[in-house]
């Protein structure tokens, strides 16, 4: 069996599995929201904010089902005649379907990001600067000194942006060739560093970029492809401000973070400033600390009282 098929295999396993263990748990009547993402770190980002809306004998049940195929299919087999639609909730990146022509289902109880993906809300000076008080011991800075590196941030934050338009581009060029290439294999540790709280390309790791992540993702580099075109049409109307690849950002604003901590001295000379930092921060457990510290974009939360909300304040219990 090729490796297409074992894929093919593996995920419609997956769809089976976590449909087989909603139908056997779902009741009707219950205080239970179901919930459906694509991925691990979903799980974080969207729990919270369906907490956040629910009364104390309220609970979740939610599966993460393994890509935005995944949810798409398990949403397909459930015969809405025997559910309450809006106790059971998807949630979907919207990706690069601008770019790719990827139909997204038009319902009311799937949520589909705003950008590429939910990560893409997180990423924001809000966040940071509650990751550097709350988490990294920051909390005594004065006014001037946030200003100062919320400067540094939103500054280095673009830059980021506009030196992942090529990666973007190409990333764009082989969803639309339906090439399979594992994304997180592209390591922003190997192109990047960020020192001073100032992003530098990591020119003593990485010479070439289209070479690089082609190898990363075993993938042939389409001579004939005019990736200078490709870089203005991403770019077109801002758009690469709204779809570089989440993840991706959020390496930015863990290594950002980080470097705050490590050269605040540098960054703030004259500061008196004496972090007290109590919690491990790290890539390894950088999204349990984050997730619960983003502001929930007005699209989820007018999505959310639309559908759990209302099926909290419908229940007959209630």
């Amino acid at each position: 069996m090729d490796m297409l098929k074992v894929h093919k295999q593996s995920r419609e396993n997956k769809v089976q599995i976590r449909f087989h263990e909603f139908i056997t748990t779902y009741q009707k009547d219950s205080q239970v929201i179901y919930a459906f993402c694509e991925g691990k770190d979903d799980l974080s980002f969207y729990r919270g904010a369906i907490e956040s809306l629910l009364r104390d004998n309220w609970t979740v049940q939610m599966w993460e089902v393994g890509g935005v195929d995944n949810v798409i299919e398990l949403y397909s087999k459930l015969n809405w005649r025997n559910y309450k639609k809006f106790q059971i909730v998807f949630f979907i990146d919207r990706d690069l379907s601008e770019f790719t022509c990827f139909d997204l289902p038009k319902e009311k109880n799937i949520y589909i990001t705003d950008n590429y993906s939910i990560e893409n809300d997180v990423v924001n000076w809000n966040t940071c600067e509650r990751i550097l008080t709350e988490v990294l011991g920051f909390g005594s800075l004065s006014v001037d000194e946030k200003n100062t590196i919320k400067d540094l941030f939103n500054k280095e934050h673009s830059n980021f942006i506009d030196q992942l338009v090529l990666i973007m581009a190409w990333i764009v060029e082989w969803r639309k060739c339906k090439q399979k290439a594992c994304l997180n294999e592209i390591k922003m540790s190997h192109l990047f560093v960020i020192e001073h709280g100032k992003l530098k390309i990591a020119s003593n790791i990485c010479q070439n970029v289209t070479e690089y992540i082609h190898k990363q993702c075993s993938l042939t580099v389409n001579q004939q492809f005019n990736i200078n075109q490709a870089c203005t049409e991403f770019r077109k109307n801002d758009r690469h401000k709204k779809y570089t690849r989440g993840k991706y950002l959020l390496w930015f604003l863990t290594e950002f973070c980080l470097s705050i901590q490590r050269d605040y001295l540098k960054i703030l000379p004259s500061s008196s400033t004496k972090p007290k930092n109590t919690t491990n921060f790290s890539h390894s457990n950088a999204i349990v600390l984050i997730s619960s510290r983003y502001r929930i974009p007005q699209s989820l939360k007018q999505f959310l009282k639309g559908t759990v909300e209302l099926t909290v304040k419908k229940h007959k219990g209630n």
